[in-house]
């Protein structure tokens, strides 16, 4: 039998369960992962280096960073200079905030460094020239849903369960943008 007894799923998982979409989704592919990530809390060890995971983060963390910074209508008036300095230091303080700084790294990682502060030069580039010409301006950056005690928070979507228990999906929206 592959499945949980009521009992043990209110055990390892709550009455009421708070999820992402992207928990919903993993749930939906797979629930054997769902229930490893989510139930048992099993992690898989990882080396910290420039994988796919961390590179995602790295260019996620400078978007968002220099959006702020600029808004999406100013970045189109910062010079390459400027911009490829601020992509510079925002890595390079990702590096050391979140991956024991540049001590001890190989040839290879200092390589890959920097060809992705090229691209994410490439990415701010191209998205500045869309943002400009678009009538959509950049009201939000990593809005979250259903977090308690964060003031910008929007309300969880919520669904009753006929347990009487309910799911709440909660996450953070990357950007949001409002039409003008």
């Amino acid at each position: 039998n592959n499945k949980l007894s009521e009992d043990t799923s209110t055990k390892l998982f709550g009455k009421n369960i708070t999820v992402s979409p992207t928990s919903v989704e993993r749930f939906h592919k797979c629930r054997f992962c769902y229930f490893c990530q989510h139930g048992i809390r099993a992690k898989k060890l990882r080396a910290v280096d420039l994988d796919v995971l961390n590179k995602g983060t790295l260019v996620h963390h400078v978007l968002e960073q220099m959006l702020n910074k600029y808004t999406s209508k100013g970045l189109i008036d910062i010079s390459e200079e400027i911009m490829k300095n601020d992509i510079s230091i925002l890595t390079d303080n990702f590096i050391r905030d979140n991956m024991g700084g540049f001590k001890n790294k190989p040839k290879k990682f200092l390589y890959q460094l920097n060809r992705i502060k090229s691209l994410i030069w490439l990415v701010i580039e191209h998205m500045s020239r869309e943002l400009a010409d678009s009538k959509f301006i950049t009201a939000e950056c990593e809005l979250p849903i259903g977090r308690k005690g964060d003031f910008r928070s929007i309300e969880p979507f919520s669904v009753h369960l006929p347990s009487g228990g309910s799911i709440n999906i909660t996450g953070v929206v990357d950007r949001l943008d409002t039409f003008k």
